[in-house]
C-alpha cells in the first residue's frame, strides 16, 4: 500500500492532508498507511481507491504473496482435515 498510495496521490497533486479531506479521515491516518505501519479498514480502503482512482487491489498488491501463502495453507488444510 506504501507505494501504490502515495504514486497515486503525488500523481493527482494532492497532499496528505487533501486527500485525508476527501476521504474523511486525518493527515496522521494517511502517513501510518504510506509508511505502511497501519493498514486502512475496509470501507475506508475502498474510498481511497475511488479518491485516488485506483483498483483497490492496487493499493495492496504488495500483500499480495502474503495472501496467496495465507489463502493457500488453508486451502490445502481443509483439503485433507485427516491429516493434522
Amino acid at each position: 500500500m506504501r507505494k501504490a498510495m502515495r504514486d497515486a496521490r503525488l500523481r493527482l497533486g494532492l497532499s496528505q492532508e487533501d486527500l485525508a479531506q476527501m476521504v474523511g479521515t486525518t493527515p496522521e491516518a494517511i502517513g501510518l498507511y504510506e509508511s505502511g505501519e497501519r493498514l486502512p479498514p475496509p470501507r475506508e480502503a475502498a474510498i481511497l481507491a475511488l479518491t485516488l482512482r485506483v483498483p483497490v487491489y492496487e493499493l495492496f498488491r504488495e500483500y499480495a504473496p502474503l495472501f496467496t501463502a495465507t489463502v493457500g495453507l488453508r486451502a490445502s488444510q481443509e483439503a485433507d482435515p485427516g491429516e493434522r
